[in-house]
């Protein structure tokens, strides 16, 4: 486990490696400025505003993690993918700001809330293989992201559905 606000504002820390952390606690490497990298295989819990401007920040990868809090990547503007197999909820503001975020890779989320994706500037890949389709909790989730008209995607960016449920998609509101 790491605790609340452990390494807060740690502006030198550049790389993390935790393979037997499953808990991170709020705001554990807020403001670490220059944090690049991280390997937390078996996190299971990573709070709100974990990450929350670590803008050196360029890919995650965490394949045990099944609960996110709010605002756990805000801001990490170089976060360029963010595989998150596990999560079955995307809390409000998770990635907002990461204006690199081009992909996202999600196979178990069942309910993505407000703002998760606003002002994703560069978000054109999003991956969702859940086994039924996926609540939008708001209809604000891509706010400010190429993928904010619908009529467009494809040129403007792709969202990647398993097949049996491309017309229950097609047909979704929100």
């Amino acid at each position: 486990k790491v605790s609340y606000s452990a390494f807060y504002g740690c502006s030198n820390l550049e790389s993390i490696s935790l393979p037997n952390c499953s808990y991170i606690e709020a705001g554990a490497f807020q403001y670490c400025y220059s944090l690049k990298s991280i390997s937390i295989p078996n996190a299971i819990t990573v709070s709100s505003s974990v990450f929350f401007y670590c803008s050196s920040l360029s890919n995650i990868d965490m394949p045990k993690t099944q609960k996110l809090g709010e605002y756990a990547f805000y801001t990490c503007s170089n976060l360029e993918n963010a595989s998150i197999p596990l999560a079955s909820n995307i809390l409000t503001r998770t990635f907002e700001m990461c204006s690199s975020l081009s992909k996202f890779i999600c196979e178990n989320a069942t309910n993505i809330y407000p703002y998760v994706f606003s002002r994703c500037n560069n978000l054109s890949e999003l991956y969702l293989y859940t086994n039924s389709i996926i609540k939008l909790n708001n209809s604000n989730v891509f706010t400010s992201t190429p993928m904010v008209d619908s009529s467009y995607l494809g040129y403007y960016g792709s969202i990647y559905v398993p097949n049996d449920l491309l017309d229950s998609y097609k047909s979704a509101t929100n």
